[in-house]
């Protein structure tokens, strides 16, 4: 479930059978959405666990925006760490049966990652306290965030958790 692990959908894509399959990306995740993200990792998870894989081509070009102030790059880093626990809460409620390695990898992150990434900040001056306090915070306040997007997606369409339903395992 630590899809984290294998990266971001900074930039992806998939066949359009992953959609055919599976269904679209989450509506109540995303960085137009106050989730502000975690849609990318939530897909990877649903074609991971339907028994398909991921391809890395390092030879792929992406324009990425770069952040002009710490002011904006705090606010995206704050944005990462809403997105990735907007993922997890959306994957806690969704996926019951997952729930034991989502509560495993949630006290991992706050137990152990932002707890690191802020020590290391005060002894390293090239990691900023307040980017590591940033992202930390963001992930703190997502459940409440994700639970609004999910509202307001449900405003516009059915309640529904993105389905992984009884996939059977083929090559797509």
């Amino acid at each position: 479930l630590n899809i984290g692990q294998i990266g971001t959908g900074a930039n992806m894509a998939f066949r359009r059978a992953i959609f055919d399959k599976l269904g679209l990306l989450a509506v109540a995740l995303g960085a137009g959405t106050p989730a502000q993200g975690g849609e990318d990792l939530e897909m990877l998870f649903r074609v991971l666990a339907a028994g398909w894989g991921v391809v890395y081509e390092p030879a792929a070009l992406v324009w990425h925006r770069h952040r002009r102030d710490l002011l904006e790059l705090r606010r995206q880093i704050r944005s990462w760490g809403r997105g990735a626990f907007g993922y997890l809460t959306a994957g806690w409620l969704c996926h019951p049966a997952e729930r034991g390695g989502i509560g495993i990898l949630a006290a991992q992150l706050l137990a152990v990652y932002y707890p690191r990434r802020i020590a290391q900040s005060l002894v390293d001056p090239g990691i900023e306290l307040d980017l590591a306090w940033a992202e930390l915070t963001g992930a703190i306040s997502a459940p409440f965030y994700y639970l609004r997007s999910r509202h307001r997606a449900e405003d516009d369409a059915p309640p529904r958790c993105a389905s992984m339903g009884a996939i059977e395992r083929e090559h797509v």
